[in-house]
């Protein structure tokens, strides 16, 4: 049994196999019952999930199951209550993870894509907070030959902009936007740059973010391109926080 659950943990992982009802009735045969059944029950609900966070659950709870058969095969007969109770325990938290984690599979969806699209979502947050609450700052800096808290902002815009373009395939081609001096229009700039570059990012498909493209006069990937952005804007974000807290001000998600 051991090898071919292993067999099939292999599968799951490479991403070419569903595993349906009769299959798993099949291979846990010799699975304690209960589980057997709550497994087998749960199969079509789990495979109907589809793709990456799923194949982790199933993955997981067939883990779970080898880790659990191996230890009872390995028992003694005088220690075997003991080790009985402990697979148990082991399939209750499998199980406990399946109905915790599948609520999430079902709300969030998977990929790169979707981690590129929370981190561009966090960034929106940190900036747009900022912006407002150095309103009245932005034209400070911390010496000659440096950007300003108002550069740092706009560069954030027009970067998110750039990148919105290239990863489109409509590259803008025209001159710089005017640079943003009201406060009032700041938070509303960064947000809704953040905006589009959510959605185009998050509509890519995997064969998308292999695709070419021309970048700050370099060739990328689109997926090293939102990478090596969102990690500039990153650092960005630490000099905008070294700025607020050299003008005396706390970052709102500090306070």
């Amino acid at each position: 049994m051991s090898a071919a659950i292993t067999d099939l943990v292999h599968q799951i992982e490479r991403g070419v196999l569903q595993p349906t009802r009769e299959r798993m009735n099949e291979l846990l045969k010799p699975v304690n019952r209960p589980w057997r059944q709550y497994l087998t029950a749960k199969s079509d609900r789990l495979s109907h999930f589809g793709h990456r966070m799923s194949l982790f659950l199933q993955t997981l709870v067939l883990r779970c199951i080898l880790s659990g058969e191996q230890e009872h095969c390995l028992a003694v007969p005088d220690e075997e209550e003991f080790h009985v109770k402990k697979i148990l325990t082991q399939y209750a938290v499998c199980a406990l993870a399946v109905a915790l984690m599948v609520p999430l599979a079902q709300a969030q969806p998977a990929g790169i894509q979707a981690a590129f699209g929370k981190d561009a979502g966090t960034l929106s947050d940190k900036f747009t907070g900022l912006a407002r609450v150095m309103s009245g700052k932005y034209d400070w800096k911390p010496g000659q030959g440096v950007r300003s808290v108002g550069d740092v902002f706009n560069l954030i815009v027009r970067e998110n902009g750039v990148l919105v373009g290239v990863l489109s395939g409509t590259p803008n081609t025209g001159a710089s936007p005017v640079p943003i001096t009201d406060p009032e229009k700041m938070p509303e700039a960064l947000k809704s740059s953040y905006a589009n570059l959510q959605k185009v990012i998050t509509g890519l498909s995997d064969s998308d973010l292999q695709t070419t493209v021309k970048l700050f006069g370099r060739d990328w990937t689109k997926e090293d391109a939102i990478m090596h952005v969102l990690e500039d804007q990153h650092e960005h974000l630490g000099q905008s926080i070294a700025y607020a807290r050299s003008n005396g001000v706390v970052p709102p998600w500090s306070k």
